[in-house]
């Protein structure tokens, strides 16, 4: 009697090789697509942190605002395409020559949407060096994919907490 493996018994493997692959690696996508969402959430939070803290030791206003080129501010509530931070020397809350750009965070993923619900000046969030920052409001972050949504709440004291929601609502 001869060792060895059938043919149907090695296809059998191979078949049940591919289909543990395949689940394996949608699990894995799923990870990446989580860890970014968590990356972006972060990156948010700890821009608007710095953006505070570089205007109280600095003592100049400091501005963070959407953007889709990374070197200018867009004027719309919509932050998912990226964001700029930038100290505003001349107080006239516009992104100006001789105003570098501090910080420039691009987006991750096109599914994580970030909406600032503010008041008023529905674009930008500005850091004054008092501590204090303009406007109340909050940023909303969802990714309807991964079924998760933080709101990201600003106070016009400077506190700035995180929350996550119950309820993933991403329109």
């Amino acid at each position: 009697m001869e060792k060895g493996f059938t043919l149907i018994e090695l296809m059998l493997v191979i078949t049940l090789i591919s289909i543990f692959s395949v689940f394996s690696i949608a699990g894995i996508q799923h990870l990446m697509k989580a860890r970014g969402y968590d990356n972006m959430l972060a990156t948010l939070e700890n821009t608007l942190a710095t953006a505070a803290g570089n205007s109280r030791s600095t003592g100049f206003t400091t501005l963070a605002c959407p953007s889709d080129d990374l070197a200018s501010c867009v004027n719309r509530a919509d932050w998912s395409a990226g964001w700029i931070t930038y100290n505003d020397k001349n107080q006239n809350h516009n992104l100006d020559d001789g105003e570098p750009v501090i910080g420039a965070h691009d987006a991750i993923d096109e599914d994580i949407k970030i909406q600032l619900n503010a008041a008023g000046n529905g674009a930008k969030v500005i850091f004054y060096p008092t501590g204090r920052l303009w406007p109340n409001g909050n940023f909303s972050v969802c990714s309807q994919k991964l079924d998760r949504s933080h709101t990201i709440t600003l106070a016009m004291t400077g506190r700035i907490r995180v929350t996550e929601d119950e309820v993933v609502d991403c329109d």
